[in-house]
């Protein structure tokens, strides 16, 4: 015989619940944020890269900087002096190299960059002086041994062999002899202001114009060496001289007022 129905909330009612968890997909605007949040950490981690980059470009180069000081220290102990501010033609000793930083040429539209480092090493070279061996212990990245050129109105590099000395850059590194260091503007005639600079307006110079002046793009720095002492800097990240903010120094020279 059956008995009576149980009266009251059903057992189904009385068992224990599972909780259920439900997954809430994320909004447009909240994947956005996340993308941007990330877009600023990986903007700010490239940003500390590349300052890292910059700064060790800019201390390798300085080194190579300290290293050219001391081979001019060298010198001037050895003997007494500095270089002197030009050097014999290697293909025509009647005529003389005036190692200016600058821009050198024939006319205004025969203008070049003119390597003063690498006709200083050449310079020095052709002394036999010591000092030059300084430069053997830098890195053959930046030393670049053996460039010749036949020509001599190629007048990047001194038409023999000879050392060119370069900034992490890949760009040359510049010499500011104290002769020229006050000199600055161009002219059709500037060789005058060449021999007024060194003392002597007898010599044949290789070249009849130079362009010494700091407003023209890739000409020089514009500055004049402290107690008349050679110095060399580097163009920077931009290979531009004149642009002086990202040039490199190991003493600062002095500029003029612009």
């Amino acid at each position: 015989m059956a008995g009576p129905a149980l009266s009251g909330p059903s057992w189904e009612a009385n068992m224990p619940r599972t909780p259920t968890t439900q997954h809430r997909a994320f909004t447009l605007i909240e994947l956005l944020v996340v993308i941007g949040v990330i877009a600023v950490l990986v903007s700010l981690t490239l940003a500390a890269g590349s300052k890292v980059v910059s700064v060790g470009r800019e201390r390798g180069t300085q080194w190579t900087l300290l290293t050219l000081d001391s081979m001019i220290s060298d010198y001037i102990q050895s003997n007494g002096t500095v270089p002197a501010p030009f050097v014999k033609d290697p293909t025509n000793t009647s005529r003389e190299v005036a190692i200016i930083d600058g821009s050198v040429g024939n006319g205004s539209s025969d203008l070049e960059a003119f390597d003063s480092t690498a006709w200083l090493i050449y310079q020095l070279r052709s002394e036999g002086a010591s000092a030059v061996a300084a430069i053997e212990g830098l890195d053959d990245r930046v030393r670049k041994i053996g460039l010749s050129t036949s020509n001599i109105a190629d007048r990047r590099s001194t038409g023999t062999f000879t050392t060119r000395i370069l900034d992490v850059w890949g760009n040359p590194i510049r010499y500011v002899h104290p002769r020229f260091g006050g000199i600055r503007g161009e002219g059709a005639n500037s060789t005058d202001r060449v021999d007024e600079a060194i003392g002597n307006t007898s010599l044949n110079f290789l070249y009849t114009q130079f362009s010494r002046d700091p407003k023209n793009k890739k000409n020089s720095d514009g500055g004049s060496p402290v107690a008349r002492r050679p110095y060399f800097y580097s163009a920077g990240a931009d290979g531009d001289p004149s642009t002086i903010d990202d040039n490199v120094y190991v003493v600062r020279p002095n500029f003029a007022r612009q």
